[in-house]
């Protein structure tokens, strides 16, 4: 029986070139595998600094992190009612977490006062918490906000004393 060396010769290198493309493509895959791994960790580091960011956003009430809605923390609207007041139906903001109070509820411009409403004849004495001038007094006839007593939504009702005697409230 006669070898026939060049059909042994064409199969080796056919083989050797199998095994060189199965080689090839193994080590193309390695290095897509560890190219995607390198990706995953970098999105899982940004992903876990952001989420450090919020946390000690969060801790820290007095900062404001415009991008995250759920940084702003506890706000109470205080609706400021009364008849004649130029500010009827209007709101401001409490954030017991900074003890501040805001013109909006995106906590933009804290504020300490308010423009004093009013009405004819009559002489504003502050904002309360009950009508008739009874409660906590809020906001004195100044405009100014004096008090943090407020733990939820409010309405604060505008105390009139009327210039020639007797009072009035809203």
């Amino acid at each position: 029986m006669k070898i026939n060396n060049r059909g042994f010769a064409i199969t080796a290198v056919l083989y050797g070139l199998l095994i060189l493309f199965v080689i090839l493509v193994s080590s193309y895959l390695t290095i897509l595998s560890v190219r995607k791994n390198r990706v995953d960790n970098l999105i899982d580091d940004i992903e876990n600094k952001y989420r450090e960011e919020l946390n000690s956003n969060n801790e820290d009430p007095g900062q404001n992190n415009e991008e995250d809605p759920s940084s702003i923390g506890t706000l109470y609207e205080v609706v400021l009612t009364g008849f004649g007041v130029n500010t009827l139906n209007s709101s401001i903001y409490y954030s017991p977490d900074d003890r501040l109070w805001y013109s909006d509820e995106e906590k933009e411009d804290a504020i300490t006062r308010i423009t004093p409403p009013t009405l004819s004849q009559y002489s504003f004495s502050g904002f309360y918490t009950e009508d008739n001038g009874r409660g906590t007094q809020i906001i004195d006839s100044t405009g100014k906000i004096i008090s943090n007593a407020i733990s939820a939504d409010t309405v604060l009702y505008a105390y009139w004393v009327r210039n020639n005697g007797g009072d009035a409230s809203a």
